[in-house]
């Protein structure tokens, strides 16, 4: 299975170099548009893409199968080991006829800590072992999706709470517009779609 996904060609060993790597991350609740906002910046640039590592747990494309909601905390440990392992590949040398390497991601580390917060988990070993592996990578961005959903409010205000605590400013990422509970269901698609399109030209105001 690929986890990274990118337009590859084999390239001899002789042609990499060590480069500094970019690294953007969407983040927010459940819900939020996150995975639909990936693929689409995706098809826009040359750039790197790495799935959630929930959504890939859940699916049961890799790890084994956890509960998340009955066994939180060996979910997100589960989760720490599949994203470290895939994380490993930010630190490696690039082909020189990639460019930079950049890479953007559904979540992060910081994600894992904001959801062992949430439940109840901030003062464990393995909250504090994320947190020191967190430093191990820098992003360039963080793009935070707009919650719109009450039963979601909480672990949205955590996680931005858990990205500014370490340094970072969430560039928000609004629904820009609303769909009416009236509308059609030809006016929902189409709202949806200009919705999609003005999220992802504002995360490229921030891609170069």
């Amino acid at each position: 299975m690929y986890i990274f996904a990118y337009n590859l060609i084999f390239i001899p060993p002789t042609q990499y170099i060590f480069m500094k790597t970019e690294k953007y991350v969407i983040t927010g609740p459940p819900k939020s548009g996150k995975h639909e906002l990936l693929e689409r910046v995706s098809k826009k640039i040359k750039i790197y893409t790495m799935k959630n590592v929930v959504k890939a747990l859940l699916e049961g494309d890799v790890g084994k199968k956890i509960n998340p909601e009955t066994r939180p905390y060996e979910f997100q440990k589960e989760a720490f080991r599949w994203e470290k392992e895939w994380s490993a590949d930010f630190n490696f040398a690039k082909p020189i006829t990639e460019g930079t390497g950049r890479y953007l991601m559904v979540c992060h580390y910081l994600d894992r800590m904001a959801w062992l917060e949430y439940k109840g988990f901030k003062d464990s070993e393995l909250y504090r072992e994320i947190e020191e592996e967190s430093k191990k990578h820098e992003y360039e961005k963080v793009f935070m999706c707009e919650n719109t959903f009450k039963t979601f409010e909480k672990i949205s205000e955590i996680i931005d709470k858990t990205y500014r605590r370490l340094g970072y400013k969430p560039i928000q990422v609004p629904n820009f517009f609303m769909i009416e509970s009236n509308a059609s269901g030809s006016e929902k698609a189409e709202i949806r779609e200009q919705n999609i399109e003005k999220r992802v030209e504002l995360i490229l105001q921030y891609i170069k």
